[in-house]
Order: structure tokens, then sequence, then C-alpha cells
């Protein structure tokens, strides 16, 4: 039975979260809840917030390696690998996140107050 064909009452209002880190195996983990202050919805978020930190904590600390003239291959290495290993989790939350946001067809046209932002020419301003 497709899910248009399940009546009102017995439809799930939930959704799937995919998690912030990966099972043993590597496979992505998924959350299925509505209710998004349950105790993993939570740690999922603090997961997220973390790895964002880690990131901010590590770029100025990387601009001063990279400024240093005198910095050599290993320390450049060093400062790198920390980079590129904060950048993957910075970009898996940006994934995860990006895949709770409505879609186009959740919004309706006729709402007065739906963004009208265009990413191309609206750079960091209010989007209202």
């Amino acid at each position: 039975m497709r899910e248009d064909q399940v009546p009102e009452e017995h439809r799930s209002s939930t959704v799937l979260r995919r998690l912030p880190w990966k099972s043993p195996d590597g496979k992505p983990c998924f959350l299925s809840t509505a209710d998004n202050t349950s105790v993993l919805s939570r740690l999922a978020d603090n997961v997220e917030m973390a790895y964002m930190r880690i990131g901010a904590y590590l770029l100025p600390g990387a601009k001063e390696v990279l400024n240093d003239k005198h910095a050599d291959c290993s320390q450049l290495r060093y400062s790198l690998a920390q980079v590129v290993a904060s950048l993957e989790e910075v970009l898996w939350v940006a994934e995860v996140r990006g895949e709770r946001l409505p879609t186009p067809e959740d919004h309706d046209p006729d709402d007065a107050e739906a963004c009208k932002c265009n990413p191309a020419t609206d750079r960091g301003g209010d989007c209202r």
C-alpha cells in the first residue's frame, strides 16, 4: 500500500534523521522520532555542535601555521591533517542538517512569510 493510500490517522509523522556518526562498519545511522527533544536527538545536536566548535578552534591555529614563513613541513602537515579531519566532520554536519530542511514542495507558494532570497545575489543579508 502506498503512503497516499494509508488513512490519515494511521500515517506516521516521524521522519528519519541521519545521525552525525556512522555504525562500526561505516554505515549511516538513523533516528526515527517526531520528538526533536529526545535524548538521542539532543545527543546528535551536541555532537554536531562539537564538530563545528572543533573546526572553529582549529582554524586560527591553522592560519597561524600557514602564515609562519618558518613553519617546517611536519608542522604544515600536522595542521593540514587536523583541518582536513575537521572539515570532513563539518561537511557531514552540513549534509545531515541539509537533509532536515524543508523541501520547496513543503512550502505554500502563497505564504507571504516565505523566504524570497536569491543565494546568488543575497550574501549575508537579511532574508525577508
